[in-house]
């Protein structure tokens, strides 16, 4: 692909510049919580990206422009059209420019985390409210602003994206141009992008990036799904084909992040005797780390080798995990929503739009399918003290789960750690883990609606079970709590 930088119709007019630059640093200033520094690199980055973006008509006519190149543009107009047309998602400037960037991401965004949580560190900003990241346009100040949160303790994570939204501001500047950091995505792919990016312009809650990224997310999800049933180009069958399986490989792997976060989370979030104890806490984070690890290279080999998420699972981290549950939290809630307004496009960003105006728990509790019209999730909390050291220890905790498995017909997989271990168990209504180590046994469950009405004869059959196999302590110290969902996080 040809880059025409020195061509003066390429460039924004001087005075187009100053008033982009002159907005959006009035927009800076708004907001003390980030050093000037920081915001003229944003500002000059994304006036960059601008001053390269030139109308897709120039580059269709443009006989530099290689054939390829033109039969990306020609199809990202198609798509641009049918974005309007089909899922009445905005009509303005954004997505008719495109910008040769010659490297691989137009931003690089820095997320961080505490060791032992996931959740991430917020910056606040005038217009996008406080988020969980920090873009950068160049990746070296990304790189150095992440050395410096590793500092502080903090675990981080660099990633490229392809592609960011400006909320729809800068559409009298030229808008969010295509860029030649996702023009050669497959036709599914180069679709659900500019879905997702143009539903940001629909609505926004500022200070909220699980509800914005989840709206757009369930955007991008439904549009793709019109876009190839209807609209595909000639050879649709192979593009429905390709997305397919990018998607099924994209599916596996967000269940696989899913089922970590929920692990991670319950290590982090225990108020136990043992989670007290740093060491038996990062044992268990480890254990978990490395059964994410190897069930990824599982599904990796399911996959025929395709090694495209290889860079995030090489610094997957609590930053990683934190950053990725936004993208898919609520989105089922929003799908669900726009079945209940009878598919209609306009009368579900309405919708939408209403719950981003009410408070963040409120509109939360709204999408969260688990939650509508259902009691709280029950939790069972119980602890046990020993002196049975971690060899005879484990053994309890493996016949125990012989008595889940056949009495409870619970499904039981075990972790060993050279310093505690993690019994994770489940079925229909019941997920939960069992940490052991030398000296206390940790079990956390959480029961479903329907048996939550059980809660007091699981919880009794769960106790006894473990007090029987703990032979030789006279009086096992106890402590069960029930747990309060209006205390304790969801």
């Amino acid at each position: 692909m040809t880059t025409l930088k020195g061509n003066p119709t390429v460039r924004l007019s001087q005075r187009r510049v100053h008033r982009a630059a002159a907005a959006a640093l009035a927009l800076a200033s708004l907001s003390g919580c980030a050093d000037l520094g920081y915001y003229w690199q944003s500002v000059s980055g994304h006036l960059s990206v601008l001053n390269a973006a030139r109308p897709v008509n120039d580059w269709l006519t443009d006989a530099h422009a290689s054939a390829a190149l033109k039969t990306r543009l020609a199809l990202a107009s198609r798509i641009r059209a049918f974005a309007v047309t089909e899922l009445k998602l905005p009509d303005n400037a954004s997505y008719h420019r495109y910008a040769e960037l010659e490297r691989s991401a137009v931003v690089w965004n820095v997320v961080a985390a505490p060791e032992l949580s996931l959740t991430l560190k917020t910056w606040c900003f005038a217009v996008a409210g406080c988020v969980g990241y920090r873009g950068y346009f160049n990746q070296d100040e990304a790189r150095a602003e992440a050395r410096q949160l590793q500092a502080q303790g903090l675990e981080v994570a660099v990633q490229g994206v392809p592609a960011y939204s400006t909320l729809g501001w800068l559409n009298w500047a030229g808008g969010d141009p295509l860029l030649s950091t996702f023009i050669g995505y497959p036709e599914g792919e180069l679709a659900r992008l500019v879905f997702h990016e143009l539903a940001h312009q629909v609505a926004y809650a500022p200070g909220d990036t699980v509800f914005n990224e989840s709206f757009a997310t369930a955007v991008e999800r439904l549009g793709v799904q019109r876009w190839l049933d209807t609209r595909a180009s000639h050879s649709s069958n192979d593009a429905r084909q390709a997305y397919a399986s990018f998607d099924a490989r994209r599916q596996q792997f967000r269940a696989l992040t899913r089922a970590t976060r929920r692990t991670l989370a319950a290590i982090y979030e225990s108020n136990t005797a043992a989670a007290q104890d740093r060491r038996s806490q990062l044992a268990l984070k480890n254990i978990a780390m490395q059964r994410f690890r190897e069930q990824y290279a599982q599904l990796k080999a399911s996959w025929g080798g395709y090694a495209g998420y290889d860079p995030w699972v090489a610094q997957a981290n609590n930053a990683a995990f934190g950053a990725q549950a936004a993208y898919d939290e609520l989105a089922p809630g929003f799908e669900a929503l726009f079945e209940r307004e009878g598919r209609d496009w306009q009368r579900f960003y309405d919708a939408v739009r209403q719950l981003a105006a009410q408070p963040q728990a409120q509109r939360h509790a709204s999408l969260n399918p688990t939650q509508q019209g259902k009691r709280p999730m029950a939790d069972i909390h119980i602890e046990r003290t020993h002196t049975l050291g971690l060899s005879q220890a484990r053994k309890v905790a493996f016949q125990w789960a012989e008595q889940a498995e056949q009495e409870l017909g619970m499904d039981c997989s075990y972790e060993e750690g050279a310093d505690s271990d993690l019994l994770s168990f489940s079925r229909s209504g019941v997920d939960g883990t069992l940490a052991v180590t030398p000296n206390s046994f940790a079990l956390q469950a959480r029961l479903g609606f329907f048996l939550s009405a059980f809660k007091d004869k699981i919880e009794g059959k769960i106790v006894k079970n473990l007090d029987a196999l703990i032979v030789g302590e006279p009086e096992p110290q106890q402590r069960v709590a029930a747990g309060n969902e209006t205390a304790r996080k969801a």
